[in-house]
């Protein structure tokens, strides 16, 4: 029984703490981690903390409380992740931390962008798929104009498709501004 009470007051001062960490500290991991290191970090978290592990002690009036603190624990720190290994979330969540915020409002967290995460997602034209695989090749390999060059061609298929062509007109400001 002390094992559980000397682990109840590590999830109780762990939670404690939370109201004061960003989204890095919680996980324990330096700003600007990468993402595998955050999904490691979150990993190993998990196994210590996530709530389904203590489940068969929620009976007992010490286990309850324990699962309780877990819950509220386990749930900020899902968060933390989620908003860490979402690039758009995490872009916006390292604007705040700029602007020394430590969390993200909820209507950002409860509306997240429902915009396309690649570029395969901006068209579901048969056709266009190939060109936008290509696109999305390149500029991985950092040759934006050569996946301008690919999402013009898209664009050409699929010319209806407003979120191809602002992806089009970003890439061209990018360019314009001296990126290549």
């Amino acid at each position: 029984l002390e094992r559980w009470r000397q682990f109840y007051r590590e999830v109780k001062t762990r939670q404690s703490q939370l109201s004061e960490q960003d989204y890095f500290e919680m996980l324990g991991v330096e700003q600007g981690a990468p993402h595998q290191e955050i999904v490691d970090a979150f990993d190993h978290l998990t196994s210590r903390y996530h709530p389904d592990r203590y489940q068969q002690h929620r009976d007992q009036k010490w286990g309850r409380a324990l699962h309780e603190r877990l819950g509220s624990l386990y749930a900020t720190l899902t968060e933390a992740y989620q908003v860490l290994t979402d690039r758009k979330l995490r872009k916006q969540y390292e604007d705040a931390l700029k602007r020394g915020e430590i969390r993200l409002d909820e209507d950002v967290l409860s509306n997240p962008d429902t915009g396309p995460e690649s570029l395969t997602d901006l068209s579901n034209h048969p056709k266009v798929e190939r060109f936008l695989e290509m696109a999305q090749r390149e500029l991985a390999k950092d040759n934006p104009s050569d996946a301008l060059q690919h999402l013009e061609f898209a664009s050409n298929i699929d010319p209806d498709n407003q979120a191809l062509t602002e992806r089009i007109e970003q890439i061209e400001a990018n360019l314009s501004n001296g990126g290549d």
